[in-house]
């Protein structure tokens, strides 16, 4: 892509304030960079191969593309700036500066609005850089670098607000501040900021070092991350991570707006929601939350939005019961995803929430007014005790085998009781072993020998004599 003075660019850095930051080509290359006109009139030499940049954007300067529409929060153009827009005379001016010809003479009764200086960048509250107190002259250095300035070399935000964003340069002459080594600390909107003193080349360094420092991690455990979070809890996150290190599957990357708040839209998390299973999953049925979050983001809602639509649809009356604990459910899910930034669809918790939703949307399904609550134990995957009780199934399970087993011992008894029975009414006799009935060991050598005996008994004498031949 051929950049030529007078093109308007947005630039998206990989660091700081993501959003696209307007700026405007005013020479040509110098090697592997181009001069730029910023927003807050400065002039910065930029190499667009930095591997800080995430995005370049082309643009005519008046309608945004179409990536950007509908996200106008997501620009920073030249009209968001107390400069306001960049006009024709202004850009030709600051070309023909970078150019090193004479600038054209300005036939009007006041300079123009905008000159190009090394005034330090004003945001939306207009706070003024010649505060009260602040120190005059030339622009404040360490007191290491008090040798020739390089190209390049100068102050450059670690921690910003407003229009002084991270990475951008700035100038410290007239603004009140506190230079400690290379670092200086500079008030801007109320705010305690902070900017280093180095190279152009070397911003991102720097930012990374400042950065991996504010942490409290050792800098080891950020080898390989690309980005470092503002939150010291989310980092390091990359792809390559210790052996011993175990990424948490319940929570996302947290996401910070521009004025430090927390906030992520559900269509942005759905896209990294990855459903993990679990072996001890506690409730019973399919997992049906990520059903949920994906129809949402196909239709660009929320939760919130979601429950209004129900409202206005279901026919439910607004005083109902089931209204407020809907509006509730949703609510909560909504905090969950947007603030907490969790991933919904690892939490048994979050699952069983979504389930009791849908649950209130089938029982007024057919009937708004009268609800049917006779599929809560399939909706919700675990089934209440009606008296109370808290007994634990596995107990349950044990007392059951046991008592299983004996209902089978006696059921083997009285059968053979009933066949016994039945043998002695059809005239058996008691010493024999009823048929089907099985013996005890030894008993038919018994019973042949009671036989044997009872013969020798009939017999006057037989007994006697038969057991003394013996």
């Amino acid at each position: 892509m051929a950049l030529e003075p007078g093109d308007h660019l947005l630039l998206r850095l990989k660091t700081g304030d993501r959003r696209c930051r307007h700026c405007v080509i005013i020479s040509g290359p110098i090697g592997l960079a181009h001069k730029i006109l910023t927003p807050a009139r400065q002039v910065r030499v930029q190499d667009f191969s930095e591997d800080t940049i995430d995005a370049i954007i082309p643009w005519d300067g008046e309608t945004l593309p179409r990536r950007l529409a509908g996200h106008r929060s997501d620009a920073f153009l030249d009209v968001d700036s107390p400069g306001g827009r960049f006009t024709k005379e202004e850009i030709e001016d600051a070309v023909a500066s970078a150019a090193g010809r004479p600038r054209r003479r300005v036939r009007a009764k006041s300079p123009p609005v905008h000159a190009i200086a090394d005034a330090p960048p004003k945001d939306d509250e207009g706070d003024d850089a010649d505060a009260p107190g602040a120190s005059k002259g030339a622009e404040p250095r360490p007191k290491e670098h008090s040798g020739e300035v390089a190209d390049g070399e100068g102050w450059y935000v670690v921690t910003g607000y407003g229009a002084a964003l991270a990475g951008s340069a700035i100038s410290l002459k007239g603004v009140e501040h506190v230079i400690l080594g290379d670092q200086a600390m500079f008030m801007k909107s109320k705010r305690v900021c902070l900017a280093v003193w180095c190279r152009a080349e070397d911003v991102a360094n720097r930012l990374r070092e400042l950065r991996v420092r504010a942490s409290g991690h050792p800098s080891e455990r950020f080898h390989g991350v690309d980005e470092i979070y503002v939150d010291p809890a989310a980092t390091p996150r990359s792809k390559e991570k210790d052996k011993d290190e175990v990424d948490d599957l319940r929570v996302l990357p947290c996401h910070f707006e521009k004025d430090g708040r927390r906030f992520r839209r559900l269509q942005d998390c759905e896209q990294e929601y990855v459903i993990e299973e679990f072996d001890d999953w506690p409730v019973d049925g399919e997992r049906c939350i990520s059903h949920s979050a994906r129809e949402l983001r196909r239709g660009d809602r929320s939760w919130l939005q979601h429950h209004d639509e129900w409202m206005t649809r279901s026919g439910v009356a607004r005083n109902d019961r089931s209204s407020h604990e809907h509006k509730v459910l949703c609510t909560s899910l909504h905090h969950f995803t947007t603030y907490d930034q969790l991933a919904i669809v690892n939490l048994a918790g979050c699952e069983v929430i979504n389930a009791r939703r849908e649950l209130i949307e089938f029982a007024h399904q057919q009937s708004p007014g009268a609800p049917r609550w006779d599929c809560s134990e399939e909706f919700m995957g675990f089934k209440e005790s009606r008296e109370g009780t808290l007994i634990d199934p596995k107990r349950l399970a044990h007392v059951a085998a046991v008592r299983g087993q004996k209902a089978k011992i006696l059921e083997v008894s009285m059968k053979a009781d009933e066949t016994r029975a039945a043998w002695l009414r059809r005239g058996g006799s008691s010493t024999d072993a009823a048929p089907g009935v099985p013996s005890a060991p030894g008993g038919r050598k018994l019973t042949a020998a009671a036989k044997a005996k009872a013969k020798a008994e009939a017999k006057p004498g037989g007994a006697a004599d038969g057991l003394d031949g013996r």
